[in-house]
């Protein structure tokens, strides 16, 4: 039997990140064009027997987390501070569903944007890389992703417009009762507002 090399990215993911160890997450192509990572689609399913959203976006973010990873590792010498990486914003939109395995890819940043990454890092000890991940199938993009990444002295935060578009349509749909009293808020008119004074 043929032996075969686990990616260092794959092993520092699933030990350090326990959810991509949870969700099977592999490394398929790690080249100077793009960052391949992969899960089956069994460990990622929902309830309607397609991807899961969270695993989709879950895998889009580890993509992009591993482009800075790899650029970075060699960055961590003896002689150099430790840096972290800290993804401080993404946003997701969903194009279609997912209906086999999951497959993430996030293209390298140009040399250029690099090269401006690691002078901020260098003279401010922060910087940022905005990348973009893609969750393809049958060659067709599912999943856009745009990711940021700070060092850790950035503030640390996740975003996805999932819950602009649902509190957008509980706030359309939904009935809002008051927790002290249990009575349906109503929009007070000038008229209501003068009978109770």
């Amino acid at each position: 039997m043929k032996s075969v090399k686990v990616p260092a990215l794959e092993l520092f993911l699933h030990e350090m990140i326990p959810l991509a160890k949870a969700m099977g997450v592999g490394v398929e192509v790690s080249d100077a064009h793009a960052l391949v990572l992969t899960a089956p689609k069994e460990q990622n399913k929902n309830s309607l027997n397609t991807a899961f959203g969270g695993s989709l976006v879950s895998l889009a973010t580890l993509a992009g987390y591993g482009v800075v990873w790899e650029l970075m590792r060699d960055e961590n010498a003896s002689n150099k501070p430790v840096w972290h990486i800290v993804v401080k914003e993404s946003r997701a939109a969903y194009r279609r569903p997912v209906l086999g395995d999951l497959r993430a890819i996030c293209e390298r940043p140009a040399q250029a944007a690099i090269a401006e990454f690691k002078e901020a890092l260098a003279r401010y000890g922060k910087a940022k890389l905005k990348l973009k991940a893609h969750v393809i199938e049958d060659g067709a993009i599912a999943i856009e992703q745009k990711v940021n990444t700070r060092n850790p002295r950035s503030t640390v935060g996740t975003s996805t417009e999932i819950y602009e578009y649902l509190k957008l349509l509980f706030a359309r749909i939904g009935n809002t009762f008051s927790p002290l009293s249990g009575k349906l808020v109503k929009r007070d008119h000038v008229t209501d507002v003068a009978d109770y004074i």
